[in-house]
């Protein structure tokens, strides 16, 4: 399996997994059963990741302002989400990097308790190819991803895509881009 399991370091009583699938069947289904809570997961359109890094930023942020009890939206699956915004807008954020009901290709990503099951679990509903995330680089659109996130070729000169994304991702509720 395909499945990536990253050790939070900032809280170590969790993890992170991630897994990537193709050619899935289901994704209406699948969204359906998220928004029900019966999918403990986040359905993510992988066309607007660059880097797992990007993932486990959205998660750890996720993860803290749950803690603190300071979540902007209802659940810490549609925190990730948010988070991965650079915008304030929560339903721009669902449109945008979520997944979609036509979508063929979905990140499903997971924070997990250490002794608590796995993504595997979850990646059973999927009626798709679980394919390596280092695939998740062939399915990004790095234009839209540019014009989402305003980044500008000057930029790119003397940082990375990723840098610029994390940056934006980062400090929304500070800056306005």
């Amino acid at each position: 399996m395909a499945i990536e399991t990253f050790q939070n370091e900032i809280f170590p009583d969790s993890a992170i997994s991630v897994a990537l699938f193709e050619s899935v069947a289901n994704c209406n289904d699948l969204k359906k059963l998220a928004m029900t809570g019966e999918l403990d997961a986040t359905l993510l359109n992988p066309s607007m990741i660059v880097d797992t890094f990007q993932i486990l930023v959205a998660c750890n942020k996720a993860l803290h302002l749950d803690r603190c009890k300071k979540r902007v939206t209802r659940t810490l699956h549609s925190e990730v989400i948010y988070n991965l915004s650079p915008s304030k807008n929560i339903s721009d954020a669902f449109r945008k990097f979520g997944m979609g009901d036509k979508d063929t290709s979905v990140l499903l990503v997971q924070i997990h308790s250490l002794r608590k099951g796995t993504l595997s679990e979850v990646a059973e509903h999927v009626q798709g190819e679980m394919v390596d995330l280092s695939r998740l680089q062939e399915v990004s659109d790095v234009n839209k991803i540019k014009k989402i996130y305003k980044v500008q070729e000057a930029e790119l000169r003397v940082s990375t895509l990723l840098d610029a994304i994390v940056s934006r991702m980062t400090s929304k509720e500070f800056v306005s881009f």
